[in-house]
């Protein structure tokens, strides 16, 4: 991430969990992949398969997404199934200060 200066995305998710494989459908949009790609290293990270992780993040319900800077702080997260729109929404306003400018259009998305 330091080397690209691109921001860092974990969205901490369980298989069992059907509310993220929702929000996983809903992140496949080519909008959100495409300002995904553009602003972020995103990972997804199976909360039963990284337990010690999930537990320093203090995840204790899944999906929980956290965006990292390039050097590892913690800049904000996103508790829950949102729509598209919302999620980008809530990602704008996290990065935002650390983007000189930042256009995205959130229409059309669901």
């Amino acid at each position: 991430a330091k080397q690209k200066k691109k921001l860092l995305l974990l969205v901490f998710s369980a298989k069992w969990c059907s509310a993220c494989q929702e929000l996983h459908k809903r992140l496949e949009s080519p909008k959100v992949l495409a300002f995904l790609k553009k602003h972020f290293l995103s990972f997804t990270i199976e909360v039963e398969n990284h337990p010690e992780l999930s537990q320093w993040f203090g995840v204790e319900i899944v999906p929980k997404s956290f965006v990292l800077s390039p050097k590892g702080k913690i800049l904000g997260h996103i508790q829950g199934v949102l729509s598209a729109k919302e999620y980008m929404a809530r990602l704008q306003k996290i990065i935002a200060p650390k983007l000189v400018k930042l256009v995205f259009y959130v229409e059309g998305m669901t």
